[in-house]
């Protein structure tokens, strides 16, 4: 991961996360994003399941850091802010 954060590419969140509808209890989204890349630090009102289908992600809390490799997957529940890096070229689905 690029210690120099000047230089990293900051990517927005992906708006899907912000969708509440009682009528779409479950949403779906996928992206990529190049090495050493970084989602903006958010927050939104839905819970996550964030899993990466092929590379490792770095999420990062108010208090805490996590390294999801492509064989595990992460909650983040509603109203959390965190942000999320990728350590390798990355196919993310939620």
């Amino acid at each position: 991961m690029t210690k120099d954060i000047a230089n990293a590419t900051m990517l927005p969140p992906s708006n899907v996360a912000f969708i509440v509808d009682s009528t779409k209890p479950v949403l779906t989204h996928q992206r990529s994003m190049p090495a050493e890349a970084n989602i903006m630090s958010h927050a939104h009102p839905r819970g996550q399941l964030l899993w990466a289908e092929k590379g490792v992600l770095r999420v990062t809390g108010e208090e805490n850091v996590w390294v999801v490799p492509s064989s595990h997957a992460m909650w983040i529940p509603g109203d959390i802010t965190h942000q999320v890096s990728s350590e390798t070229n990355t196919r993310i689905r939620n």
